[in-house]
């Protein structure tokens, strides 16, 4: 009964978006890796099941389009940025702030600075990476990327600067920090989607 004028619906692992006429997004479901964009505590935690909106902007930078991972979440405004949340283990949401931690989060959407300027026309959420493709036909890929969830090669990622890529325990690349050109496709990526660990 909370949602009205929805253009747009997205599900995630176990929480959902939507978007109004108006440029509005709502969220519900489980919050506990902070995919709803809003704080929901153990003793409120049915509030998470209600849709609500949790601080997007409004007005002339309102939402055009939303979409999912399945613990984080994406919003691209009508100005282009594209803002996200929610579970940030791998990097995923795109913010690098604490990513390659256990438990990482990125609590309210934030402005993914990677992706500025780059005017993404279809962007997708997997278990711990992420895909967009941009109006020039670029896919670029971010995220975890040592079960080849990014689709580089090993000799590629090796030619990458030092700082594109967080490294595990053993030195080998775990994730990868910068939103990077898939080499690999030929002609203009136009529409992406990713499951948990794969990519179309």
């Amino acid at each position: 009964p909370e949602l009205k004028n929805i253009t747009s619906i997205k599900a995630g692992a176990n929480h959902a978006l939507a978007l109004d006429t108006k440029g509005a997004v709502f969220a519900w479901g489980s919050g506990q890796q902070n995919q709803l964009g809003r704080r929901v505590i153990e003793r409120t935690k049915i509030e998470g099941l209600k849709p609500r909106e949790f601080g997007l902007p409004k007005g002339k930078k309102a939402i055009a389009s939303i979409e999912t991972g399945g613990y984080h979440s994406f919003a691209i405004s009508k100005t282009g940025d594209v803002y996200s949340w929610g579970l940030n283990n791998f990097g995923e949401t795109g913010v690098m702030n604490n990513a390659g931690q256990d438990d990482a989060v990125i609590l309210k959407p934030q402005v993914v600075e990677g992706l500025k300027g780059k005017t993404v026309i279809s962007i997708k959420g997997g278990g711990h990476h992420s895909v967009c493709a941009t109006e020039d036909g670029d896919c670029l890929v971010w995220g975890r990327l040592d079960g080849n969830q990014c689709g580089l090669s090993k000799d590629f990622i090796a030619s990458l600067p030092e700082d594109a890529t967080i490294k595990d325990e053993r030195d080998q690349p775990r994730i990868l920090a910068v939103p990077t050109k898939v080499p690999t496709i030929k002609g203009k990526a136009v529409k992406v989607t990713t499951c948990s660990d794969h990519n179309i």
